[in-house]
């Protein structure tokens, strides 16, 4: 494979890999923005009906499955934080990866003669 086509397809793994890790800390963040407004809705229905203890018979069904889909929201953030660590990790390999590929074409290009060098020699 010739070294234009290395960096190139390196380039757009590096591309690739930043987009994930944004995606990522977007989706994790979304998902506690939610989670947030969860807690604030079930407050008002426990206000509203009065009764804050989830194991009480009386205790409000909406309260009690927003409490639940918030429980889910916050385990599935959780669950992409680990991720994030992971593709970060990932990105900044390939990223110094593509530095040292980089580093090394410009090393090789200042080797190579020139081709007027090349005639006069």
């Amino acid at each position: 494979m010739s070294k234009h086509v290395i960096l190139v397809t390196k380039r757009f793994e590096v591309t690739e890999r930043a987009r994930r890790v944004a995606s990522i800390e977007a989706m994790a963040a979304q998902f506690e923005l939610i989670a947030r407004e969860l807690a604030q809705q079930i407050a008002l229905e426990e206000k509203r009906c009065g009764v804050n203890d989830p194991s009480s018979v009386l205790y409000s069904t909406l309260a009690n499955a927003t409490a639940q889909r918030r429980a889910n929201l916050l385990k599935s953030a959780a669950e992409l934080r680990t991720k994030l660590v992971v593709a970060k990790h990932e990105y900044e390999q390939s990223q110094a990866e593509l530095d040292a590929l980089q580093q090394t074409n410009q090393l090789l290009k200042k080797e190579e003669p020139t081709s007027l060098e090349a005639l006069t020699t």
